[in-house]
């Protein structure tokens, strides 16, 4: 049952859980209002200060790729805490900041953060949990991290951050506090291994896996295509609603129905993890893959509120079905020296954050927002056959080498 995997986590996992919704609280503190506080201190262009906050996807992509190898060499908890001590650095500096260059800096070395953590803290999840609750650990972890989602904005508008500078060292404090109750409390969460083992460990060796693991490959392509079509709902959907609805009665519906997505996971997230936790992953992914589907297609056709509201719940469902799924895959396609490595592998979905929406908005300056969601649909579609593909090679990749571990 949910109920006694959860009274019988490990007191790490819940320490764990408790710095990655802080940490979500001070970013979603500042994110969203980095362009206005920026517009407002260095009066950038529009398109400057986008290129300047679109850098953090970049930083994001490439660190987390190689976070996850250095983690797994020099462990969890230092890469934690190195994480935790940049995003110090970052949001303190923003407070400070004047110029484009130095917004630059801050917002690439903002974007590194999130993808160092991440890595080295699922890692560590995976290190104390056992198999069996693994996926409630997951699920958890998602949930925590959407309540510091919705709790950052508001607090964050709540102290008027896109005009002061204040609320900025606030972040930055209790990312320092963050850091050090990690580097005084955390264990070690990784095994150890033969001596000589992670000395020889390298970033080839890490490169050589992500080519040579088909089962990862493909389901990083599913992924990528998952985050294209997820990043519409940030950049084409207001713009689609918008150009239906008019301006204002446009963003006032969008933001009801962007809401109605963090609102849904933080009440059904739980509930729903003990439906999900019966079935295979591959059924999981298969089914939250269909949702996303079958949403982004209501999107297309829909004309009233009460339908974008009810195609932003399917993509919801899919999101809490597949999203902590995949996290757990990921956790049981790495051998267990490599696990780290393989969380930082995962950071690569990014690339899809970042490519969605440029084909979104190529594909929408060119007809329209119903185009749009109608190609992201079938673009979906298709990336549910990539699953099984990914489970099939990795069940080949068991078999022919059986002392990897799952």
């Amino acid at each position: 049952m949910l109920g006694s995997d959860i009274k019988n986590l490990s007191p790490v996992i819940w320490w764990v859980l408790v710095v990655n919704t802080l940490f979500r609280i001070t970013r979603y503190m500042v994110v969203p209002f980095l362009a206005i506080y920026m517009s407002a201190h260095t009066h950038a262009s529009p398109g400057v200060i986008g290129f300047v906050i679109g850098v953090q996807a970049v930083t994001a992509a490439v660190s987390g790729f190689f976070a996850g190898t250095i983690a797994d060499r020099f462990g969890r908890k230092i890469v934690m805490v190195f994480a935790l001590g940049v995003s110090t650095i970052s949001l303190t500096g923003f407070a400070l900041a004047q110029s484009v260059p130095e917004f630059f800096v801050l917002s690439a070395l903002n974007g590194l953060t999130f993808s160092v953590f991440d890595p080295a803290a699922q890692a560590a999840l995976t290190d104390v949990a056992s198999a069996e609750s693994l996926g409630t650990v997951f699920s958890i972890r998602y949930w925590s991290s959407n309540v510091g989602a919705g709790i950052g904005p508001i607090l964050g508008g709540a102290l008027g951050i896109s005009m002061v500078s204040w609320p900025f060292f606030l972040a930055g404090f209790l990312n320092l506090v963050a850091g050090l109750v990690v580097w005084k409390a955390f264990p070690n969460t990784e095994r150890k291994f033969v001596v000589g083992q992670q000395a020889k460990f390298r970033i080839q060796k890490a490169v050589q896996i992500l080519f040579t693991d088909k089962a990862l490959l493909v389901f990083l392509v599913a992924t990528i295509l998952v985050y294209a079509g997820y990043s519409q709902l940030s950049t084409t959907l207001p713009q689609y609603m918008r150009g239906l609805f008019g301006i204002s009665t446009g963003i006032t519906d969008y933001t009801m129905v962007f809401t109605l997505n963090p609102i849904t996971i933080l009440l059904l997230q739980l509930p729903l993890t003990k439906i999900v936790r019966r079935m295979e992953k591959v059924y999981t992914q298969m089914v939250g893959q269909a949702l996303f589907a079958v949403g982004y297609f209501a999107f297309a056709i829909s004309s009233t509120l009460w339908e974008f509201l009810f195609a932003m719940f399917l993509v919801t469902l899919g999101e809490m079905m597949l999203f902590p799924t995949n996290s757990g895959y990921i956790a049981n396609l790495a051998s267990e020296r490599y696990r780290a490595t393989y969380f930082g592998f995962y950071s690569l979905r990014s690339v899809g954050s970042f490519l969605g929406p440029w084909i979104g908005g190529t594909i929408f300056a060119a007809s329209s927002g119903k185009i749009v969601f109608l190609v992201v649909s079938f673009m979906t579609l298709f990336a549910v056959i990539l699953y099984p593909l990914s489970h099939a090679f990795h069940r080949t990749k068991l078999s022919s080498q059986p002392h990897i571990e799952a």
